[in-house]
């Protein structure tokens, strides 16, 4: 599966995020996140998928939104102490489990 989230078409920032389906050859829409944005990180961690910062068109964002993938529903967590976008986030894991997430 691949997942993509936020973006900006010319006109709006989205809130959408969609899944792609390589075996079926399709993309679905899933929930939406609070905050439209752009330029936003996307990283895969403990089973949830977050997407970390960004740019909603007026401001550079520190705020963090987490998707679980089994509720199909967002959260917002603790936001980062500095505001960024463009840039791309990685997780690093140890045996099973995500434990420390970057974002470069």
């Amino acid at each position: 599966m691949i997942y993509v989230c936020g973006g900006f078409d010319g006109t709006t920032r989205h809130t959408s995020m969609e899944r792609y389906d390589s075996t079926i050859d399709r993309w679905s829409l899933l929930g939406n996140m609070a905050v439209g944005r752009e330029g936003a990180g996307l990283v895969v961690a403990n089973d949830m998928i977050f997407c970390i910062g960004g740019y909603d068109g007026v401001n550079l964002l520190s705020s963090v939104e987490k998707y679980d993938p089994n509720t199909g529903s967002w959260s917002t967590v603790k936001s980062m102490t500095t505001k960024r976008s463009g840039k791309q986030a990685i997780s690093v894991y140890l045996g099973t489990r995500a434990k420390m997430l970057y974002n470069l």
